[in-house]
C-alpha cells in the first residue's frame, strides 16, 4: 500500500480529488449494487423532471423552494404527494402524514417539508379527491 493511501471503512464514500467528486467504495462497484442503487436514483430524478408524453404531473403548491404534487397515473395507491427540490425528491402520504421515500433531502431539511405538507394537508387532500375522485 501506498504510505500517503488512506484506508477507509467499508461502505464508506471517497471524496476523489481529481475529479472534486463523491466516488462510491470500490466493493459496492465490483458488486454491481452501486450500478443498480445509482441508475434507480437517475431514473427517480430524471423521470420527476421530465414530461413523458400523456403522463402529467398536476403541481398542487409551490411552496419556496419545494413544488408539491402528483402524478397522474397513480390512483391506485393511497392519497400521497411528491416533493421536489432541485434534485431531491421524497414522497408523503397524507393520512396520516408520513414520509414514504426520501432521495437527497438531509433530515433536518426532511422535518420542514414534513411539517409544510401537514400545514396544508385537508388542501393537499382535497386536490387528490378532486383529480382522482373520493374513493379510497
Amino acid at each position: 500500500m501506498h504510505p500517503r493511501a488512506r484506508k477507509h471503512p467499508p461502505g464508506c464514500w471517497i471524496l476523489s480529488s481529481a475529479k472534486r467528486r463523491l466516488r462510491p467504495p470500490v466493493t459496492l462497484i465490483a458488486t454491481g449494487i452501486f450500478d443498480f442503487l445509482w441508475s434507480a436514483v437517475c431514473n427517480v430524478l430524471s423521470y420527476s423532471q421530465k414530461d413523458y408524453g400523456n403522463l402529467q404531473m398536476p403541481t398542487v403548491l409551490r411552496i419556496g423552494p419545494y413544488r408539491i404534487y402528483f402524478y397522474s397515473h397513480e390512483p391506485n395507491e393511497p392519497p400521497h404527494v411528491h416533493v421536489d427540490r432541485e434534485r431531491c425528491s421524497a414522497k408523503f402520504w397524507l393520512s396520516p402524514v408520513q414520509m414514504a421515500r426520501n432521495i437527497g433531502f438531509v433530515a433536518h431539511e426532511l422535518r420542514s417539508v414534513e411539517r409544510l405538507v401537514l400545514e396544508h394537508q385537508q388542501e393537499l387532500l382535497e386536490a387528490w379527491d378532486g383529480y382522482f375522485g373520493a374513493e379510497r
